[in-house]
């Protein structure tokens, strides 16, 4: 398969001061785009900084809306509940909700004496998990929205330490995937009345996870990545592991003609019924490969878009198109459309440049290879963290 040269269609430019090191854990040196989401009717777009701002944009002609600081420390995710709310999650041990209309945050959930390290949104917006810093899985009812609200239950069993990403299945919106530095993944049937019954399947990795989410036709198949840039693909239902790729940055460097540092993330392309992985480097390129059961296909190889690593990508439907936005170190947002090119258009925080020259140009990066892979900085590993078994 030829790998296809794609060029971003448009560029947002979040903050003019973006950050000079990828080894600066406190971000102190400028602005990380961390997150990046849209709204459920695509008409919106969210991202979340490195100095806890949360920015808002219309996702047609890229113009900034709003932006607001919900959180006193690192946002660890960034959600849409439904159109009009934006859920998000924060090591300062809450998540917030916020409302978009009204531009105020309208509730407060708050975890006792853990950080949220991830939040994810089941049953069409009515139930939130969040995964803390201590093992736990907390439940919200979001039926009911009041200024502060407390958990609706919890899963204490599952982990033995840090949850980094907890992900609820689309087609069946009670299944929940949970996956933790403890190498484990989970996946519970939240309509389960406990937490004993909701548990469906265990799969250890063996690697502390980061990211884990479902694929396949009728999403049975699970994608995991680890901080050490492995990827395993698994079967939930029967706990089978479908592949076991290890550390994949030589062997993606290879297929890519191109050098690639870390890993950013997994999606399931529905139009094409493939799952796509997207990865990078500290230059700032960004390379996707089709994930087949025993093979990694190089796809496309998106040029001229970002100066730094990136942390995060969306995909949504847009204009007839397949569009990723990806987010960067260097403070941009950039739209990628796959099924076609178009003009680079490049947005500051006003709106559409228009010109497709970029002016205001921040200041330039000092590059450095992230300490252990891509994706956000990970947290420090606890001295003391229980293993598995």
């Amino acid at each position: 398969m030829n790998q296809q040269q794609i060029i971003p269609s448009r560029t947002v430019i979040t903050s003019f001061s973006p950050a000079t090191s990828s080894t600066v854990e406190n971000y102190d040196e400028g602005q990380y785009v961390l997150h990046v989401t849209t709204s459920p009717s695509n008409t919106l777009l969210s991202c979340a900084l490195s100095n806890q701002l949360i920015q808002t944009y219309d996702r047609s002609t890229l113009k900034l809306l709003q932006k607001y600081q919900p959180h006193s420390n690192t946002i660890t995710s960034v959600k849409y509940i439904n159109d009009d709310v934006i859920l998000s999650s924060s090591t300062d041990g809450t998540c917030k909700l916020y409302d978009c209309k009204s531009n105020s945050v309208i509730s407060t959930l708050s975890l006792s004496k853990e950080e949220a390290l991830t939040v994810d949104v089941g049953y069409n917006g009515v139930l939130a998990a969040v995964g803390g810093s201590s093992g736990n899985i907390h439940f919200y009812d979001l039926r009911n929205i009041s200024n502060k609200m407390h958990p609706l239950g919890s899963y204490v069993d599952a982990h033995t330490d840090d949850v980094t990403h907890v992900k609820f299945q689309s087609m069946t919106s009670s299944l929940l995937a949970t996956a933790s530095e403890d190498s484990l993944i989970n996946v519970f049937d939240t309509s389960m009345p406990s937490e004993e019954s909701a548990l469906k399947s265990v799969m250890n990795t063996m690697a502390p996870l980061r990211q884990v989410g479902f694929f396949g036709p009728s999403q049975e198949g699970i994608f995991a990545l680890t901080g050490s840039e492995t990827l395993q693909v698994w079967h939930h239902d029967s706990c089978q592991l479908i592949s076991d790729f290890g550390d994949v940055r030589n062997h993606l460097s290879h297929l890519g003609h191109a050098s690639i540092q870390y890993l950013v993330g997994c999606h399931w392309s529905n139009k094409n019924q493939e799952l796509n992985l997207v990865a990078g480097n500290t230059e700032g390129d960004c390379l996707v490969y089709k994930v087949e059961a025993n093979n990694i296909v190089a796809k496309q190889k998106w040029n001229s878009g970002h100066k730094a690593s990136i942390r995060s990508f969306v995909a949504s439907d847009y204009n007839g198109n397949e569009c990723f936005i990806t987010a960067g170190e260097d403070s941009r947002l950039c739209e990628w459309c796959v099924s076609g090119n178009g003009g680079s258009d490049v947005v500051g925080a006003n709106g559409i440049g228009g010109t497709g020259q970029e002016t205001n140009t921040a200041a330039p990066t000092t590059r450095h290879a992230p300490k252990s892979g891509g994706g956000v900085i990970r947290r420090q590993k606890k001295k003391k963290a229980h293993a598995p078994y």
